[in-house]
């Protein structure tokens, strides 16, 4: 599992997006604040399939730059949470 923020063009940002959203391994985008606009959960067999899937995304354009963290242990992973009103 790998968490990879992305620094976008804004005016591309959706554009961005929408394209990482339809890239193989992809588990959820979502549209952040805070030095990077975009994060990324993806999944992968190797560090190979990682290696691949980074430098797609940094030839993609209007993209900046990215940050990429790997997941070295699972501690709590729900996404059934109950949000109470």
């Amino acid at each position: 599992i790998a968490i990879i923020l992305i620094q976008a063009e804004g005016a591309h940002l959706v554009d961005v997006e929408n394209e990482v959203a339809k890239m193989d391994n992809v588990v959820a985008v979502y549209d952040i604040t805070g030095d990077f606009d975009i994060a990324v959960i993806a999944r992968f067999k190797d560090r190979f399939g990682l290696n691949a899937f980074v430098k797609k995304i940094l030839s993609m354009p209007y993209v900046r730059r990215t940050v990429t963290n790997v997941v070295l242990n699972v501690v709590k992973e729900d996404f059934r949470v109950k949000i109470s009103s």
